[in-house]
């Protein structure tokens, strides 16, 4: 069964009025926001758009209304690594840092000899 996000909100990132990204903001209790979506489309990256569009998403995620709380007091964006390899620079300049990191050992396919 699907798991529905009632407070989910999607922003469309638009160029010249065509569609070149999104983002998806959730508020959390406790006044936290997290970006749970941001990307920008195949043909849109390398551009210069992605920290315009960043900074944008971010404060729209400030604007956003918490839940069970009057005011935002945190925007979380995760990230992983594969991400494009410049997002976490991107996500460094836009004021955002590094809170937790994780290091999950990837599962390797069996290279046992077969008979």
């Amino acid at each position: 069964m699907a798991r529905t996000h009632p407070h989910r909100e999607y922003w469309l990132i638009t160029l010249a009025g065509e569609p070149a990204g999104i983002t998806a903001l959730e508020p959390h209790p406790g006044g936290d926001v997290e970006i749970r979506t941001f990307g920008l489309l195949p043909e849109h990256i390398g551009r210069g758009l992605g920290g315009h569009a960043l900074t944008l998403a971010i404060g729209q995620a400030w604007a956003t209304t918490p839940l069970q709380a009057e005011t935002v007091h945190r925007v979380r964006l995760h990230t992983n690594s594969d991400d494009h390899p410049s997002a976490l620079h991107n996500y460094r300049r836009r004021g955002l840092r590094v809170h937790h990191t994780e290091t999950e050992d990837q599962a390797q396919p069996d290279s046992s000899p077969r008979p």
